[in-house]
């Protein structure tokens, strides 16, 4: 399973043009760096080799000044303030020390994926417990009601 799901990931990021593509695979390779905090499917140095349709060009304005950078993995490889989307440090697409550059997302999103299905499991077991406790209240109340004077022995 694992090895398709990689197999599928490299040919998506094979599909990869940049940050303002509009093409499916770009798209969501872009969100998945970004909330899952990795760079392309192994690490960022994917995108020198599979990714021969991205346009490393990359434009900053600051004050009054424009930049314009060949880029060597992605911006939403770096680490973003998920409320602005906005990279947390606006150089990091020239320093990877601000990025998630050598965190692969394939090993990333099966961590993901495995860190809910913990969470999941931690509220399957509060809801077994509670359907437990429900079922007891509901049998002392049937025992409760069972047990009124009318069907009690009375001494004579």
């Amino acid at each position: 399973f694992k090895s398709s799901v990689k197999s599928e990931m490299e040919q998506s990021l094979k599909k990869f043009t940049g940050i303002s593509s509009k093409n499916i695979q770009t798209l969501l390779q872009n969100l998945l760096q970004i909330f899952v905090r990795c760079c392309g499917v192994n690490n960022g140095t994917d995108f020198e080799t599979m990714s021969p349709k991205w346009n490393r060009t990359y434009s900053m304005s600051e004050s009054s000044f424009n930049y314009t950078f060949n880029l060597t993995y992605p911006v939403t490889c770096c680490k973003f303030n998920l409320t602005s989307f906005l990279p947390e440090d606006a150089n990091c697409p020239l320093n990877n020390t601000n990025s998630h550059y050598r965190r692969g997302c394939f090993e990333a999103m099966f961590d993901f994926i495995e860190q809910y299905m913990k969470l999941n499991a931690v509220f399957y077991a509060l809801g077994g417990i509670l359907g437990y406790e429900a079922l007891l209240i509901a049998g002392a109340i049937i025992i409760h009601r069972a047990s009124d004077d009318s069907n009690k022995v009375k001494p004579q």
